[in-house]
């Protein structure tokens, strides 16, 4: 992940959310998101479940990763409008 190999955040301050259907297995997405990005189930905040959607059981959500510092803030929005300039 971008944020922990080159900018260095503290892993501590690093959160996720889920976004579910009502129907799906919310345990197991947590597992699955938890695994995949590498953020233990304990830093995950509360889950968002929206009515039925079409495909019931065959989506794994969506996860929304979270990060506050100000001075992480600054440096990507500095990376960023460095970018920018180049275009």
């Amino acid at each position: 992940m971008f944020l922990r190999k080159d900018i260095g955040i503290d892993e501590k301050r690093l959160k996720a959310q889920l976004q579910i259907h009502q129907g799906d297995n919310k345990e197991k997405m947590k597992n699955y998101w938890s695994k995949t990005l590498d953020i233990p189930k304990e830093r995950f905040t509360k889950t968002i479940v929206r009515p039925k959607g079409n495909k019931i059981g065959k989506s794994i959500g969506t996860c929304k990763v979270r990060y506050t510092d100000k001075a992480v803030y600054l440096k990507l929005e500095s990376l960023l409008l460095g970018m920018l300039k180049e275009i």
